[in-house]
């Protein structure tokens, strides 16, 4: 096979101006794209910090309701055995009951509340990640780069495997 010296300097000079071309039409433009996309996931970060530092202030307010609850709940419980002191033990005994009883409804209904706060974090996160997540890989994947690696994939099976 004869190789024409000509022909190779020639191709190699337009494929040098081919990627000058490419090189210095296109860099700012993918720049600008790039900066872009960092700048918009920068947004949606610290979008997600601040939704997240006020569910914790409305988690830590919460808390501090239950603290409150519990301490009403300690205040009536010793203020009904002051006023209990004198009654009989039945008397006394059906109160603790109905005070644990109390306790334990408002535990529970704090629990549920709680639950639900931290249920409803964990969807609103995961809804933004999955979101963030789709944005990112629908700007990744445009149809060029599709198309590249279906290209590439098939030239990988036309291939012989080599073992």
């Amino acid at each position: 096979m004869e190789v024409n010296l000509s022909m190779v300097i020639w191709n190699l000079i337009n494929l040098a101006i081919l990627i000058w071309i490419i090189v210095h039409f296109a860099r700012k433009p993918i720049s600008t794209m790039i900066s872009n996309k960092q700048e918009r996931i920068h947004k949606e970060l610290d979008e997600l910090k601040n939704k997240l530092e006020n569910i914790n202030e409305q988690l830590n307010i919460r808390e501090s309701k239950l603290k409150n609850i519990v301490s009403e709940i300690e205040k009536i419980e010793e203020n009904y055995k002051k006023m209990s002191g004198n009654m009989t033990t039945n008397i006394d005994e059906s109160a603790k009951q109905e005070t644990n009883k109390l306790r334990n409804q408002a535990t529970v209904l704090i629990q549920q509340e709680l639950n639900q706060i931290k249920a409803d974090l964990r969807k609103e996160f995961s809804n933004k990640a999955v979101n963030s997540a789709t944005n990112m890989i629908k700007d990744y994947l445009d149809d060029p780069k599709q198309l590249q690696i279906i290209n590439n994939f098939s030239t990988n099976l036309d291939k012989p495997h080599q073992n």
